[in-house]
């Protein structure tokens, strides 16, 4: 991945960042309301701060992606403990590591438009 693309990456994934940040606390302001699905509400600001977390992850992939080419360290109980459930938890332990391709080929545009 050239230098360029990353910062492009890292600009679009800030952006992506910030506009997740932004719903949380429109949802957290509609929660207050008295007429609020403070249920529906909270199951929405769980899925945000979920993927807020992965957006988090991707930040630090990009930001240490010059020293990708050593093996990844193994699972252990953070990462557990960021899955929704043991199911979800064997998926991914049994998945590849990301590629820089895979990486280098997100249309962030795409994506951020999908998670508005």
């Amino acid at each position: 991945m050239t230098e360029n693309n990353r910062k492009r990456l890292t600009i679009k994934l800030r952006a992506l960042i910030a506009v997740l940040k932004v719903a949380i606390q429109k949802l957290e302001v509609m929660k207050k309301e008295p007429d609020a699905r403070v249920d529906n509400i909270d199951d929405s600001i769980n899925n945000l701060e979920m993927t807020l977390s992965i957006c988090h992850r991707a930040m630090k992939t990009l930001d240490r992606m010059p020293n990708l080419g050593r093996s990844p360290s193994p699972s252990g109980a953070r990462e557990y403990t960021e899955m929704t459930d043991i199911k979800e938890y064997r998926k991914f332990q049994g998945m590849e590591p990301i590629t820089l391709d895979e990486v280098a080929g997100v249309d962030m545009d795409d994506l951020i438009k999908r998670l508005q």
